[in-house]
């Protein structure tokens, strides 16, 4: 068991480590090289998100909370939301459990269904209209303007 325990500590920091490169990747590179990166290595991708959760749980508060939390309000009900670099897709998971169906998704990997995979620089839509942009944590990239 205790060979076990040093082999499972020994992974978790290399993934902390990894998700500090990872990060650092994503804000000094350009949303296609992203894109294509995490194309390839989708466990990278797993890896990052890990990280991310482990950090943002010790944050005062997430800003993807107080997103869906205002979204979920009656008034955003029909409206057509757009959840931009949505990671996991917290924010589309809170706004369907209050009965939004107009929520779009997108990330550079789909980890869920309801995720669409792309580089959101240019968006696999023809109507690019939107009520509410939602851009939580996801202008990373030396591109992001």
């Amino acid at each position: 068991a205790k060979v076990d325990n040093v082999k499972e500590t020994k992974e978790i920091n290399l993934n902390s480590s990894k998700f500090r490169m990872l990060n650092e990747f994503l804000y000094t590179s350009n949303s296609s090289e992203a894109f294509k990166y995490f194309i390839k290595n989708k466990e990278d991708y797993k890896i990052y998100h890990e990280g991310f959760n482990n950090q943002s749980v010790k944050w005062p508060l997430n800003p993807n909370k107080i997103i869906a939390k205002e979204l979920s309000k009656r008034v955003y009900l029909n409206r057509k939301i757009a959840d931009l670099g949505c990671g996991e897709g917290y924010i589309h998971e809170c706004l369907n459990k209050v009965g939004n169906k107009n929520i779009f998704s997108y990330d550079l990997v789909s980890t869920k269904n309801f995720i669409i995979q792309c580089d959101i620089k240019k968006l696999p839509v023809d109507n690019l209209f939107f009520d509410v942009c939602v851009f939580c944590l996801s202008l990373m990239g030396v591109n992001f303007i």
